[in-house]
């Protein structure tokens, strides 16, 4: 099997990676990963590529020549059957070498570094609107339209207001595609806590979490999350390996049989509570406005809320910060822009042609108080016995339910008990395995056979680590995997009961 290689960068913005946009000749050696950190994890890591080019012609000095940092790189195969993306990211930074020559006698090369979507995840902040009784994949898609996320096609675009529409297209409301499993739990409430973060990242981890699934982006930069059966029921293989491995990474002993879960109980407090108020006078020019984001505070102590009184009416003004005698308060006008479920965000007009002082300023509603953080621990004390006390926690910021997480725990408790042996990682190359080294994708299944271990078992690729070095002649894979679980249990309606099967929770 002859296997080419396209490297391009998406220079103009167009979403087409052409021909004549492919530096593939200028490559000297790539490198990608992509997926979970580790089998604890259930956010992808940022997706990282590495790809270093020859700069002789200083082609990738980015004071030389027009920028690419934002641009979108892909990298595809060709085995002469199917072509396949296998990472498609934004270019973060180049970093050239500098001098004639490098230390080693090569000529001078440069790493251009590109990023995936979870960067973007990483640097924003998101606000939610207020619910109830609400599942994790009406959270995340509420997350992922919250991000202002870079567009992948920038050229032809018109943007309202700045732009002339002439035969531009309006930038899509949509930017990323979504493929979300319909979550499993459901959360009666949302935010509260007074140690959260609003980092769209902390949000998606909270949610995720909590439903015990997994979030990630593809090879092509589409937003995936699996509830928390996806892979107890999706079980087919599409590979095996059997004593024909190039390494393992394997250990037996893994136990857990003194677990703990966290979970925050919630309570809702009075109506018409005073969510936040204004604690000085604020001065409006005049015939201007003013945007204030408000975070909800009953006695000093952050909380959500389910319930907010709107239209505004609570407030005062005057036309001196101190000598309250002069009331302008009929020329105020308080907007209510976004009531989220942990903040909201006001605009407070002055339609007078004098500036005035805001003095007071109240938003009420029914707060949501999250009450102490709940502990629940299961054990087996057979287990502990025999093995000794191997413990492990888990938090779940969403969960309300006891009885939901004391099912999770018990799940949990079955699976890690008794010693096995696990497979924390494969490594192999396309000269012993082309079809799989470019086919096989994140969450697919394998089954891996080791005769000197005696192990035989399924897996699910949570991570994986290429390079792509002698002028693609040479290239390595290395998959960090999850044990796959579904021949162990038994979910109602979707398996035959037999015997010694165990309940999934619901």
């Amino acid at each position: 099997m002859t296997i080419t290689y396209q490297i391009t960068i998406d220079q103009n913005d167009d979403g087409i990676f052409s021909v004549d946009e492919r530096i593939t000749a200028a490559v000297l050696r790539a490198e990608w990963q992509l997926g979970l950190a580790s089998a604890e994890s259930v956010l992808s890591q940022t997706a990282r590529a590495t790809i270093t080019v020859n700069n002789r012609d200083r082609a990738f000095s980015p004071e030389l020549t027009s920028t690419l940092i934002g641009k979108r790189l892909r990298i595809q195969s060709d085995d002469g059957t199917t072509v396949r993306t296998h990472f498609t990211g934004a270019i973060d930074s180049i970093l050239p070498t500098t001098g004639q020559v490098t230390a080693n006698g090569h000529p001078p090369q440069a790493d251009i570094i590109v990023l995936g979507r979870e960067r973007e995840l990483a640097q924003q902040t998101v606000s939610l609107p207020l619910q109830t009784d609400v599942r994790a994949d009406t959270l995340i898609q509420q997350i992922l339209d919250s991000v202002s996320w870079r567009y992948a096609v920038l050229d032809g675009r018109c943007i309202i207001g700045r732009d002339s529409i002439g035969s531009s297209d309006i930038f899509p409301t949509q930017v990323i595609s979504t493929q979300l499993d319909t979550g499993k739990s459901v959360f009666p409430y949302i935010g509260g806590v007074a140690d959260e973060s609003n980092r769209a990242l902390d949000w998606l981890q909270r949610v995720v979490s909590t439903e015990d699934g997994y979030f990630f982006f593809n090879r092509e930069g589409d937003a995936i999350f699996y509830n928390r059966h996806h892979l107890l029921t999706n079980d087919t293989v599409q590979a095996t390996f059997d004593d024909d491995m190039t390494e393992l990474i394997y250990d037996f002993g893994t136990v857990y049989n003194d677990l703990s879960l966290t979970l925050y109980p919630r309570r809702l407090g009075a109506d018409n509570t005073i969510l936040w108020s204004l604690n000085a006078p604020l001065a409006i020019d005049r015939d201007s406005f003013v945007t204030l984001r408000v975070a909800y505070n009953v006695d000093d102590i952050a909380v959500g809320a389910v319930d907010v009184v709107t239209p505004i009416a609570e407030y005062q003004a005057f036309s001196h910060a101190t000598i309250l005698t002069n009331d302008q308060t009929s020329a105020v006008r308080v907007i209510a822009r976004q009531i989220n479920v942990d903040d909201a965000v006001l605009e407070i007009r002055n339609q007078s042609n004098r500036k005035i002082y805001l003095t007071e300023l109240a938003l009420r509603g029914t707060p949501l108080i999250a009450d102490q953080a709940v502990t629940l621990n299961q054990q087996d004390s057979y287990s502990m016995a025999r093995f000794g006390r191997y413990p492990r926690s888990y938090d779940m910021p969403l969960l309300n339910d006891v009885d939901e997480a004391k099912d999770m725990l018990a799940y949990d408790l079955s699976l890690w008990s008794e010693p096995c042996g696990i497979v924390r990682q494969l490594h192999t190359d396309t000269q012993h395995h082309p079809t799989e080294v470019l086919a096989r994708r994140l969450f697919d299944r394998i089954t891996i056979r080791e005769h000197q271990s005696g192990h035989d078992a399924n897996y699910h690729i949570i991570t994986e680590q290429h390079v792509l070095d002698k002028g693609g002649a040479r290239h390595r894979v290395q998959w960090r995997l999850l044990p796959a679980l579904s021949e162990r249990f038994f979910i109602i309606g979707t398996h035959s009961i037999g015997d010694d099967v165990v309940l999934v929770p619901r």
